[in-house]
């Protein structure tokens, strides 16, 4: 039996009326039910229990409410065998049973209208859930903002123009005010819609809490939300709020009178979706958007020559016309196909990340190059494939993605591993692909998920994997990359394993890399006397930090550079009980194209010892 606060309230307030129109039906229908029960005589019947299979729900939008319960009735019989006339039960039918109540007589006119054999229609176009929350499908939410508009605001649809929040607001009835919300369970609050009279706490001016009571049909905007993006952030509230006024009342009216609270959760999660889903498209309709962004854009390509110089402007613009956040603007050119969009103003770990581009089709909406270094050390830790590529070299972390560590895609500048010009500009040509899997009822837009992953909004219940399907350019580059590095490392540990010394060791990597003494000094920051002692086999117990030292100096690869360590008998420990060790090999890992005084620097802040020159 389905179990919901909808169905336990019909159940506890209106079995009685249902078991009497039920028995009624299965009395006119007994020949039917006599099939069922293979064919015996049914002297008389009753209904012993009705069981809640399923239960739709429907309204006409004035506070009219209609439900289509489906039933299995445990049936009661006497009938006549050969000899006696003996009692059973069966359950073989399911019936479907009409009923409508209103809202404003709180469900107590409740009246069942019709009663017939459940035929097994499928009610899942019905436009309601069993908490009355709408049901809106993600490729209809555009649909839904729109009747809104239809009934306030109908010249906005079709031309581009300034969505009046305030005169929606005041014409649905509503009273707008601002006040300070108090934090609720960690979080703030930017507004709230009251539909009748309630009591409600605020904060003053000097920080304290005060009591107030609302008027129904109030909407109430934080005024700290001028503070981000000011009235555009405000008025993307306001739109968050008319969504709750317009498609919620009910909703709220049903669940007070059935005394259900699970939309503090549950419910509360889907009509908060809604809001947020709907609000920038309320503010920004799809036809009049249209309109004006491809009308920006075409105006913005023909003052600046490189195409990725048009996004900001446009996405500033855009902005500026409709009163919305940048944020929800590059969601919605997403929408509309302005692809480039992805790469433009995003925020990763701290930092405003540099605007690349991509070629048309070389993502998918829930797809993305760039990562998190949080995401990143995950992958490196718990996923094979992404350990391979960056052990081997093949792959670098740079700039929040990770790309074919080749001089034409990445460079050191500043201590730093950063992006060339040329991958910015193609950057589906270097860049590995990951996709954000999600574990959610929602029915997520996964272009806005993505946005709000590269705006520091991973969503809950999200995780980034690799892709399995890469891009055909970044195989093929990958490819021309990893054949000769893996060529060179098969010819250096041929070269190690014929050396008899740490010191041959030594002089036949400089020799291989052509890298002299002097220059060593000065990348591995080790003395010019300290190396020729290594080389001249002068020192046979090898001090780690400086072997570490020479590997950077020469830009060793994760791999080779473990290779070297092996044949200069240095190794690390692998235990995390060695923290030290740890960091060291991380360095090795990580950072190795950034030399050793970004090691040194990183140590230090760590608080540990650099890796400075080996005093004799």
């Amino acid at each position: 039996m389905i179990k919901n606060k909808l169905t336990e309230f019909i159940y506890n307030n209106y079995y009685d009326k249902l078991q009497k129109r039920v028995q009624n039906f299965c009395y006119q229908n007994k020949n039917e039910i006599e099939n069922k029960c293979y064919g015996v005589t049914i002297l008389n019947l009753w209904i012993d229990e009705l069981y809640f299979e399923s239960i739709y729900t429907n309204t006409d939008g004035k506070g009219n409410i209609s439900f289509n319960l489906i039933i299995c009735p445990e049936i009661g019989y006497k009938y006549k065998s050969k000899d006696y006339i003996e009692d059973n039960s069966m359950n073989k039918i399911w019936l479907d049973i009409y009923c409508e109540a209103s809202l404003a007589k709180e469900l107590k006119d409740f009246k069942v209208l019709n009663v017939d054999f459940y035929n097994g229609k499928n009610y899942k176009d019905q436009p309601l859930s069993n908490s009355f929350v709408p049901l809106i499908k993600a490729e209809k939410l555009d649909e839904y903002a729109t009747k809104i508009l239809e009934k306030y605001q109908p010249d906005c649809i079709n031309y581009p123009k300034h969505i009046d929040i305030k005169k929606i607001i005041s014409e649905m009835g509503f009273n707008l005010k601002k006040r300070h919300f108090p934090l609720e369970n960690g979080e703030k609050v930017y507004g709230r819609t009251y539909f009748e009279e309630t009591e409600d706490t605020f904060i003053d001016n000097e920080g304290k809490e005060y009591k107030e009571i609302i008027p129904s049909k109030t909407i109430i905007l934080d005024l700290r939300a001028n503070t981000w993006e000011a009235q555009y952030f405000l008025n993307g509230s306001a739109a968050h709020e008319i969504i709750h006024a317009f498609y919620h009342e009910d909703t709220y009216k049903l669940n007070k009178i059935i005394g259900d609270n699970t939309y503090l959760n549950g419910t509360h999660a889907w009509m908060e979706y809604q809001a947020n889903a709907l609000a920038p498209l309320l503010l920004m309709p799809l036809k009049a958007f249209s309109i004006k962004a491809n009308e920006e854009y075409k105006q913005l390509t023909g003052i600046y020559s490189e195409p990725l110089d048009v996004y900001e402007p446009l996405i500033e613009s855009l902005s500026n016309f409709f009163h919305a956040t940048k944020y929800a603007v590059k969601k919605r050119l997403i929408n509309i196909g302005f692809y480039q969009v992805q790469g433009i103003s995003n925020w990763m770990d701290g930092n405003l990340l540099r605007n690349y581009s991509f070629s048309k089709g070389a993502l998918l909406p829930s797809e993305t190059f760039t990562l998190s270094i949080y995401d990143f050390k995950k992958l490196y830790d718990t996923n094979q494939k992404i350990f391979e590529l960056v052990i081997s070299g093949q792959l670098v972390f740079a700039e929040n993605h990770l790309v074919i560590n080749d001089s034409k895609y990445v460079t050191v500048h500043n201590g730093q591993l950063l992006l060339t010009d040329y991958a910015l500009k193609h950057l589906d040509e270097c860049a590995y692909k990951f996709k954000l899997i999600f574990s959610s009822s929602l029915p997520y837009s996964k272009s806005g998920q993505i946005i709000d992953y590269l705006n520091k909004k991973k969503p809950s219940n999200s995780s980034l994997v690799p892709e399995q399907s890469q891009n055909e350019n970044f195989k093929k580059n990958l490819k021309l990359h990893n054949d000769p590095v893996v060529a060179k490392r098969r010819e250096l540990n041929s070269l190690w394993s014929r050396c008899s010394s740490i010191g041959e060791v030594l002089k036949a990597t400089m020799k291989y890399f052509d890298i002299k003494g002097k220059e060593l000094e000065n990348e591995a920051d080790v003395d010019y006397r300290t190396i020729m002692r290594y080389c001249n086999d002068e020192i046979t117990s090898p001090n780690k930090r400086t072997v570490i030292a020479f590997s950077l100096g020469m830009k060793l690869d994760p791999m080779t550079s473990s290779l070297f360590l092996n044949y200069m008998g240095v190794s690390l420990s692998k235990t995390s009980s060695n923290e030290e060790d740890t960091i060291l090999e991380s360095i090795l890992v990580f950072d190795y194209e950034l030399g050793v005084k970004h090691a040194n620097e990183k140590l230090l802040d760590l608080g540990l010892e650099p890796l400075t020159k080996e005093k004799i």
